[in-house]
């Protein structure tokens, strides 16, 4: 049974039966990859999802900190805000 199945079967359990989000289940994955081998296919994608989050993450704050260095006086937006458009960005690229 892959993390996943297992994930959704927990919360099924314990949630009378409801469906998880798919937010619900990548957060989880992120949290309990280590529990898995990390050549295994699955650890390997998970693996590569949170490299990718960090990645945006990272280059959205870098262009928020390169703004403020440049002396523009504007409050820092929600970093999710960032990230979205960092996202649609390469979306546009592809």
């Amino acid at each position: 049974m892959s993390l996943r199945e297992q994930i959704v079967a927990e919360f099924k359990a314990s949630h009378d039966g409801q469906e998880p989000s798919g937010s619900y289940v990548r957060l989880i994955e992120r949290h309990r990859v280590g529990e898995l081998d990390a050549a295994t296919p699955e650890a390997q994608r998970i693996q590569g999802d949170i490299d990718e989050r960090n990645t945006v993450t990272a280059e959205a704050l870098r262009r928020w900190f390169d703004l403020r260095h440049e002396g523009l006086p504007i409050r820092m937006p929600e970093v999710s805000r960032l990230e979205h458009d960092v996202r649609q960005e390469r979306a546009a690229a592809r």
